[in-house]
């Protein structure tokens, strides 16, 4: 099941590359993963949720434009 789901996120990634949407192609599967694992209940404990809010405040910071300038520049 494991080997099946990152292989579905991989092509998922490779798509949205392709389209040319590479926010996305890093952002959406990544989201998806963590869900998927958290709803799977493995290891489902504060570490995947802090990772989780870490992940998400990236996201946040990162998907707008004037923010992601002023910080990686």
């Amino acid at each position: 099941m494991t080997a099946v789901t990152l292989a579905l996120l991989l092509v998922l990634a490779l798509w949205l590359l392709y389209v040319g949407r590479p926010w996305g192609a890093w952002v959406i599967p990544i989201g998806l993963g963590l869900v998927v694992w958290s709803l799977a209940g493995e290891g489902a404990g504060a570490g995947l949720w802090a990772v989780g809010i870490l992940y998400a405040l990236a996201v946040l910071a990162l998907g707008f434009a004037p923010v992601r300038r002023a910080l990686l520049t």
